[in-house]
């Protein structure tokens, strides 16, 4: 499974065809919604070490209701954490030419200094405007990347 088939679907509702067929052809077939007291849904791909998610209309964008799922990302896993056992790891290229080694450094000469960095190892560009953002989860020491996402930023309160 490569993420670019799900880039041109993100900011659709779970509803939309495009989506409900994208999800078909990977067996998943049951309609995507929140739980009494959620307002976000993912859908694992485990054995293409992918998942995808799902945001409330009204979180994401801050506006619309609160019951309507959008896809709003699309996360890889190339590298699989201890909890994920049953999971195989993300095998397919990875966005933007981005290869496991690069380390952070090597992601800012690419894409200019993060949105936000965290003490997590983490951190997280606006592209396309602030359309779009990749976020990168590195291992330790910032030195290479574990696992990544591509999605639609939220629209601030």
């Amino acid at each position: 499974m490569d993420y670019q088939e799900w880039i041109p679907l993100l900011g659709l509702a779970a509803d939309d065809e495009r989506i409900i067929t994208r999800l078909a052809a990977y067996g998943w077939n049951a309609p995507i919604a929140f739980g009494p007291e959620d307002f976000y849904a993912c859908v694992d791909f485990k054995n293409n070490g992918m998942s995808i998610r799902f945001e409330s209309e009204f979180t994401l964008r801050n506006k619309g209701v609160l019951d309507l799922p959008i896809l709003a990302s699309v996360s890889m896993f190339p590298v699989l954490r201890k909890i994920q056992k049953k999971w195989t790891a993300y095998s397919d290229p990875l966005p933007f030419n981005l290869k496991l080694t690069f380390s952070k450094s090597d992601v800012i000469v690419l894409f200019g200094e993060p949105e936000n960095s965290s003490n997590s190892y983490s951190a997280r560009w606006l592209l396309d405007s602030g359309q779009r953002y990749l976020s990168v989860q590195f291992g330790e020491n910032w030195e290479s990347i574990k696992q990544l996402g591509v999605g639609i930023p939220s629209r601030p309160m």
